[in-house]
Order: structure tokens, then sequence, then C-alpha cells
């Protein structure tokens, strides 16, 4: 989350209509990719389908991008 900050983001442990990006940890991104749905993730896919542009991403991604 240092990181984030570093670069000039802004980090939130909830999901808003201003989240552009839900980062997970390697065994959540797993899971995810396997099917399995936090309450986090499927509000994330709620407001997806409601058109906001919302990015999942693993950790290991997200890192690569900063």
């Amino acid at each position: 989350m240092q990181a984030v900050v570093d670069h000039g983001g802004i980090c939130h442990d909830t999901v808003t209509r201003d989240t552009d990006y839900l980062v997970l940890g390697q065994e959540g991104f797993r899971g995810y990719q396997a099917g399995h749905r936090s309450s986090k993730l499927r509000k994330v896919e709620e407001m997806r389908s409601k058109g906001l542009p919302i990015e999942i991403l693993s950790e290991t991604d997200f890192i690569g991008m900063l």
C-alpha cells in the first residue's frame, strides 16, 4: 500500500465507485481464477456489470504496473 501512496495513488480497504483496481494477493487471485468469490469480488463484479471500469489484478501484476 505504501508503494501506491509513494506513486501518488490512494488506497482503501473498501470498494467504492471511485475504485480503479481491486488487487488480490496471490492466493486470493488463484481462488478468483478458480471461481471463488469473496464479498468484495462479488461487489466489484456487480459494479462492473453496471459499467464501472474496475480492474481485478493479482498483486504481482499490480506491482509490475508501478
